[in-house]
């Protein structure tokens, strides 16, 4: 059951990362050449710092 409840939680966060990012993710399944995945891997990132940002201030403000 904790497997199932964790792959909402991924599907979620993956759809908060493209509303971050504004473009579909490619799909989990398909290979990429390396410099592409680099290059969303980077993408990745950042738009993770942003949404961790996001998340904290949405924290703190509940908290206020």
């Amino acid at each position: 059951m904790m497997a199932h409840i964790n792959e909402h939680v991924a599907f979620e966060y993956r759809k908060q990362i493209q509303e971050q990012l504004g473009v579909p993710l490619p799909d989990m399944d398909k290979e990429m050449p390396r410099e592409i995945e680099v290059e969303v891997s980077r993408m990745l990132a950042a738009a993770a710092d942003k949404l961790l940002m996001k998340s904290q201030a949405e924290v703190q403000q509940q908290q206020a």
